[in-house]
């Protein structure tokens, strides 16, 4: 069953077994404007997506919103990754329409179900048949491997305290015998190294925007803008970069609400 629970300002799971979320604008233009996936952050609650999907159903976009599962993106595992993305994509497709869809992805929570979405893709896979892919805002993400702060961010999702420092310690000893696995090649295409490839080199599905910032402590600015350098490279490939330099990890829309909303504004008008 879906593990995070429905706030009251954020609608019912529309799935069985993970936690996927719909929020319609309730205009006659949402007929014909791109919908919205929204990958949502690790540890992410639903309210808190929810005012993202505010800020796109104010513009017209109806979305689906996705959290992936805690032990799926801690392990990167592919086998609790892949089936998220699968029934996030199959509820893409009961909505679509015949509307293109962007995706956001927050921090590595979502971008690691986005490297199984451009995946399935590239497959052909039946879940993606019919959707048309009009591009992708990174928010905090695509975020460097690094023991340190990943374990932080499970001891954050924790709640801190007891409970956090305890996830703290565990996701610490797991990350480090993964990292150890993973220079030792033992994971192949389900690696980090090819993680970031990925990220760096992957076909574009459209105009992308990054919103990152110098004073994130999970997601260095210097990663996220060689990743930047790397997508301006591909040829006639739409890139924009936006530094909000003083805001938190994910915390842009928050720290700053007007200019994050023109960032937004300004993307969605390219698709």
């Amino acid at each position: 069953m879906a593990s995070a629970a429905a706030s009251p300002l954020a609608p019912p799971s529309v799935s069985a077994t993970h936690d996927v979320f719909v929020s319609e604008a309730g205009r006659d233009s949402a007929a014909k404007a791109p919908l919205v996936l929204l990958l949502g952050f690790w540890g992410a609650q639903p309210r808190i997506l929810q005012k993202y999907a505010d800020l796109f159903n104010a513009e017209g976009h109806d979305v689906v919103m996705g959290i992936a599962p805690y032990a799926g993106v801690l392990t990167k595992n592919p086998l609790v990754l892949r089936p998220y993305v699968i029934e996030v994509l199959e509820q893409v497709k009961a909505r679509v329409a015949g509307r293109r869809v962007a995706v956001m992805a927050m921090s590595n929570g979502g971008c690691f179900p986005l490297q199984h979405l451009l995946r399935l893709a590239k497959e052909g896979h039946p879940c993606t048949a019919g959707v048309d892919f009009a591009g992708v805002c990174y928010d905090s993400s695509p975020a460097q491997f690094d023991v340190g702060n990943i374990a932080r961010a499970a001891g954050l999702a924790g709640g801190g305290g007891i409970v956090g420092g305890g996830l703290w310690a565990v996701a610490y000893l797991l990350l480090s015998i993964i990292q150890v696995a993973d220079s030792a090649g033992l994971f192949g295409d389900e690696g980090i190294e090819r993680f970031n490839y990925d990220m760096r080199h992957a076909k574009p599905l459209g105009p992308e925007l990054f919103v990152y910032s110098t004073a994130d402590d999970l997601t260095a600015c210097g990663f996220v803008e060689s990743v930047v350098a790397a997508r301006r490279a591909i040829a006639g490939h739409d890139v924009r970069a936006v530094n909000f330099e003083t805001s938190p990890h994910v915390g842009h829309l928050r720290a700053h609400p007007v200019r994050y909303r023109e960032e937004i504004r300004g993307w969605l008008a390219k698709l």
